[in-house]
């Protein structure tokens, strides 16, 4: 897989995320978004930077930060940020703090996803569950990038499908 097809890919998982969660912000909100205090264009940024914890996460899970799992996240995301990653390369991200402890991440439940759960549970509505099947998307996207699939990364993947469908329940 070449570089630019890698951040094809994950910028599409990375669209489908933000276009459906933000989608579903901004219905639980009922079009007001100063009932969660943000503007509609901090929802949709506060949700991009939810799909950047999730690939950061993931890129963090086996420790290793491979060049084929830092280019596709310094092109998907560095023109979101006003930051510096998008002249960054893979050894200047590594170099940083940036990916350093990412995957505790994925130990609890974000507050954005919580926000969803409890729409679900009054409403009768399944945003959780959408929020789940994207973040997943992107999940396994960044997994899929790596030549060699590891066992950090598989346990990763299960401990983060667990937490999520743990929340939403049955």
């Amino acid at each position: 897989m070449t570089a630019d097809s890698a951040a094809a890919l994950l910028g599409e998982a990375v669209d489908r995320f933000c276009s459906e969660v933000t989608a579903s912000l901004l219905e639980v909100t009922g079009g007001r978004s100063g009932q969660l205090g943000a503007s509609a264009e901090d929802l949709a940024g506060d949700v991009t930077v939810e799909a950047y914890r999730i690939a950061c996460a993931f890129i963090d899970s086996d420790g290793r930060h491979s060049d084929d799992e830092l280019w596709p996240l310094i092109t998907t995301f560095g023109g979101r940020f006003d930051t510096q990653l998008s002249g960054a390369t893979p050894g200047q991200v590594r170099q940083t703090d940036l990916l350093r402890g990412a995957a505790r991440w994925l130990d609890r439940p974000s507050d954005l996803f919580a926000i969803l759960v409890g729409a679900d549970h009054a409403n009768g509505t399944e945003h959780a569950l959408g929020y789940y099947r994207r973040a997943m998307e992107i999940a396994h996207t960044i997994v899929a990038l790596d030549v060699i699939t590891t066992e950090g990364e598989l346990a990763a993947i299960e401990r983060f499908r667990s937490t999520l469908l743990g929340r939403i329940g049955p």
